[in-house]
């Protein structure tokens, strides 16, 4: 899922770094948001009418389910179900939890590391390998 492809999917996994990329694009809109929201310019631009209230209304949940979306997929690659999220704290381990060895059921590791070959066990491994 590299690549900004599928950023509204639940499906897959996304690593540490994609992560707190996608928290700091989160920050981003909220602080734009909120000083473009709360100037006194942009105020006096908005049309009264019910149409702007439902696009606003229509963003915000838009950027609702990205964020549930990014925070499910880093919920995948530690190898838990998306609802996990909702735990208190567990916010701690998406941020600095590795991310589960090999392929697990939601996908693929999203760095392409540690993937595991049955044949010949941990290939691409970021450890160096044991001496016979």
């Amino acid at each position: 899922m590299s690549n900004l492809s599928g950023i509204f999917s639940f499906k897959g996994r996304i690593g540490r770094g994609e992560f707190l990329a996608h928290i700091a694009v989160t920050i981003i809109v909220i602080v734009s948001g909120i000083t473009v929201l709360f100037s006194s310019r942009f105020l006096s631009l908005l049309p009264g009418g019910a149409g702007a209230a439902i696009f606003y209304a229509f963003l915000l949940l838009a950027f609702f389910w990205y964020i549930l979306a990014f925070m499910s997929k880093r919920c995948h690659d530690l190898g838990n179900p998306g609802i996990y999220m909702l735990i208190p704290f567990y916010g701690l381990d998406m941020f600095v939890g590795e991310s589960e060895l090999g392929d697990n059921d939601y996908g693929p590791n999203p760095t392409g590391a540690n993937r595991v070959d049955p044949r010949e066990g941990v290939v691409n491994s970021q450890e160096p390998p044991i001496p016979d």
